[in-house]
């Protein structure tokens, strides 16, 4: 086999297979990227067995073939080469050598023989607007759980409706929601729990993708835009009923800048307990008072206008679950949907009710 690329093609291609390709797999094969020239393609791929992408990659076949080389090494030299044409070319014993203006590169490959299979997209697909679907992603993945014992929750909930689309995840104790409109060939309910892997890798594979079509099967999700196909298993499990945990009677509203109480909050959890990154909120006659205590160092507190709203409590949240979500709420004012100081609380963007956050409180002592 013998190609030859533009350096930064073949970067790109890599350093997205990199993060599937992880050195930590058991199967020396899976640690390695399968590069396939055949049929006047050039297509990269790489695998866990849990996530898989396989990925089209401009570049010249001078003789066609297949091998698998080492995916860390091959990002690591890729990444320090020239900005020149770079050359592949298999030799005998699986060796494979790399080529850029005056250097040679030598790496031990693996045949290709024990690569595993990546999924094509099947016939039956629907069809998202790529840049709705990564932004909705982006608005939730965080909140998804990272505890191996709640596997459920190890990832987003993918909920389509013939009347609109949701993405949701939770930890548990915060829970992000996004709506956006229906996907026109849905016609019936479908809930799936896209793990947590597979998502962050939804957001680097697709970069520029306009349309992304999705295909579903009991057990696995693909993703592909033309280009680049994702494939992943499912995890399995039952996702939460999340409706019936959002309050639907909170009936205290208070309005913030969100850029200025996303600041706020950031100052004054310096000072906070790094063990429980507790803050105190109270609201009274127009003011909020963020404060935080840290046994070891102080304590802080900070003023901020209200904009608008009423009612008066003292409740404490996690900081970061606070910064969290501020940090993904593009409207200039946020609302605070409360209760009283033990029920979930909402945070949302005012005048949006596509997206929506749900906070537990944290008992103050």
């Amino acid at each position: 086999m013998q190609l030859t690329f533009e350096k930064d093609d073949l970067l790109k291609a890599v350093q997205v297979l990199q993060s599937v390709a992880g050195s930590r797999n058991t199967l020396p094969i899976l640690s390695n990227i399968l590069v396939n020239a055949q049929n006047e393609r050039i297509e990269m791929s790489a695998t866990d067995l849990e996530v898989g992408i396989r990925i089209q990659v401009n570049g010249t076949i001078v003789e066609p073939g297949s091998i698998t080389i080492p995916a860390r090494k091959i990002s690591e030299i890729i990444r320090e080469l020239p900005p020149s044409v770079v050359k592949l070319v298999t030799t005998a014993n699986d060796r494979v050598e790399i080529e850029c203006e005056r250097g040679v590169y030598t790496m031990i490959g693996l045949s290709s023989d024990e690569f595993p299979l990546i999924m094509s997209m099947p016939d039956e697909f629907f069809t998202v607007d790529a840049e709705t679907f990564k932004t909705m992603i982006a608005k939730t993945a965080f909140a998804a759980s990272t505890e191996e014992t709640r596997y459920y929750l190890n990832g987003v909930f993918l909920h389509l409706f013939p009347s609109e689309s949701r993405i949701v995840a939770t930890d548990g104790r915060r829970l992000a929601l996004v709506k956006s409109p229906a996907v026109e060939s849905i016609t019936e309910e479908i809930g799936v729990i896209v793990p947590i892997k597979a998502v962050g890798e939804i957001r680097k594979t697709f970069t520029e993708a306009k349309e992304l079509k999705i295909s579903i099967s009991e057990n696995q999700i693909i993703f592909s835009d033309g280009i680049s196909t994702l494939t992943s298993r499912l995890v399995e499990g039952e996702f939460p009923d999340y409706d019936r945990i959002i309050p639907k009677d909170n009936d205290i509203n208070i309005y913030l800048d969100t850029q200025q109480f996303l600041a706020v909050v950031r100052r004054v959890s310096l000072l906070a307990n790094p063990k429980t990154l507790l803050i105190k909120l109270e609201t009274q006659d127009g003011i909020m008072k963020v404060s935080a205590t840290n046994p070891d160092f102080g304590e802080a507190h900070e003023e901020m206008e209200i904009k608008s709203g009423d009612g008066n409590i003292v409740i404490a949240f996690s900081a970061k679950f606070t910064i969290d979500v501020l940090t993904h709420i593009d409207s200039e004012e946020v609302l605070l949907n409360l209760k009283d100081p033990l029920s979930a609380a909402l945070l949302k963007p005012a005048n949006d009710e596509n997206y929506l956050y749900l906070i537990m409180p944290m008992r103050l002592d």
